[in-house]
């Protein structure tokens, strides 16, 4: 049975009540620039290797959703891809923030 993707909105609302982390994945310049209302951590994926995300996760302590963003959705989706195994058998989905930055700011 195939999972049904969550809207940005949902997303979106789901950080904001605190029911999951976000993580943006875009490079401190792309931060600085624009950025999305919301409280998120920030590893850009120029920096991100198997260690550094193991330690993500383990950052998170009860955390169980990650709502992964970037400017426009493909690096974030990359790191979806990348890592939900090893996620999964932390006990953390991890969500791509679809339309990134550019279709979400000011949401």
């Amino acid at each position: 049975m195939l999972k049904k993707e969550s809207s940005a909105d949902e997303l979106l609302a789901m950080i904001r009540s605190g029911e999951a982390v976000a993580l943006d994945v875009r490079e401190d310049d792309e931060r600085e620039a624009k950025d999305l209302s919301v409280p998120s951590e920030h590893l850009p994926l120029s920096r991100m290797s198997e260690q550094v995300f193991d330690d993500f996760l383990t950052a998170l302590g009860a955390t169980t959703k990650v709502v992964i963003y970037c400017a426009s959705g493909g690096r974030s989706q990359r790191v979806v891809n990348h890592f939900s195994d090893k996620a999964a058998k932390a006990g953390v989905e991890l969500l791509n923030l679809p339309g990134g930055v550019l279709k979400n700011a000011g949401k």
